[in-house]
């Protein structure tokens, strides 16, 4: 069994290693990253990192003689699409940190909280449509009052660590079951960044206020803001503290 596994963070690579050894004794996993992440990967896929290794792909200049090599293609928390005649001809594996069909797309942890939708995580198979096709399993992750995307996507993490341990035998040997995906909505980039921008003419109850600060605070990132008078942003966040 010859599996094609990529993704953009090196701690992921890590999981993955943990989450497979004892159970991959007739498994040979290929491991990969993005080529536009090669410069941050440098280090990494050198010499010193305990015999881990990584090479960058850019999938769309790949044809059929690079894709026959591999029996599985499995991808977790990784910014390319697969092309067409991949997810089309061989089995393709995702794991996407939302509740499918809800807030398919980027930083589901931030949307969940701004739409009031369901956090979660799932594995789903691959198919023309970004974050879409037959769902294999998933994992509701709750969402608290007193969570920022930061705290909530922490959670939204461990769950991803869990679901892929306790489903990658079944979904190696392809002996799981599946469902179909309802088409519920999806989120881009261009979304995320529509919402950092605050009007503050726009009128709105607390409630909306506090969820929306809640889903754009994320550790030190700078994501909502507003102009001042002098057209200079400021930025700002929230910080909650529950009562003991």
């Amino acid at each position: 069994m010859n599996i094609f596994f990529i993704s953009e963070k090196r701690c992921i690579h890590e999981k993955f290693r943990r989450i497979i050894h004892n159970k991959a004794a007739k498994w040979l996993v290929h491991y990969y990253f993005s080529e536009s992440d090669r410069e941050s990967w440098k280090e990494f896929s050198g010499a010193g990192n305990n015999g881990m290794t990584a090479q960058p792909v850019c999938l769309r200049n790949k044809n059929d003689d690079f894709f026959k090599q591999y029996d599985l293609f499995f991808s977790w928390h990784c910014r390319q699409i697969f092309p067409a005649d991949l997810v089309e001809n061989y089995r393709c594996i995702n794991l996407h940190p939302s509740l499918n069909p809800y807030n398919r797309g980027w930083y589901p942890q931030v949307f969940c909280i701004y739409n009031g939708m369901p956090a979660g995580v799932t594995i789903h198979e691959m198919d023309a449509e970004i974050d879409r096709g037959h769902i294999i399993c998933q994992l509701e992750v709750e969402k608290k009052l007193s969570d920022t995307a930061f705290e909530l996507y922490g959670r939204i993490s461990s769950a991803e660590e869990k679901l892929v341990e306790d489903s990658i035998v079944s979904i190696v040997n392809g002996t799981y079951e599946k469902k179909e995906s309802g088409k519920g909505n999806i989120n881009y980039r261009s979304d995320f960044e529509k919402l950092c921008e605050i009007n503050l003419d726009k009128q709105a109850t607390y409630r909306e206020v506090i969820n929306y600060l809640r889903a754009m605070t994320f550790g030190d990132y700078h994501n909502a803001y507003f102009y001042d008078n002098d057209g200079k942003k400021i930025w700002i966040k929230v910080h909650l503290e529950k009562e003991i």
